[in-house]
């Protein structure tokens, strides 16, 4: 589903409700059999990469809550350390 949302709305001024609603489904949604795969590697880290960049503190939380849910299925070491 999520890879279905165009890169630009991700990168676009005034994104802050769809980049924090992204998050959300991907904490709320997230298993280890889709979030292991290289396929879905490809649309899950982008989106917590730009939510975590953001300037808005909301965005931010979303990305925490993103990534508090995906540490407890896979390793995030090397996302963690970059």
């Amino acid at each position: 589903m999520l890879g279905k949302v165009p890169s630009l709305v991700l990168k676009k001024y005034g994104n802050e409700l769809v980049l924090s609603a992204l998050c959300d489904v991907i904490a709320t949604s997230a298993s280890e059999t889709a979030l292991s795969s290289p396929e879905a590697t490809k649309w899950w880290r982008p989106v917590t990469d730009r939510c975590i960049q953001h300037r808005d503190s909301t965005v931010q939380e979303a990305a925490a809550r993103a990534f508090a849910s995906v540490s407890q299925l896979i390793l995030c070491d090397d996302i963690v350390n970059r």
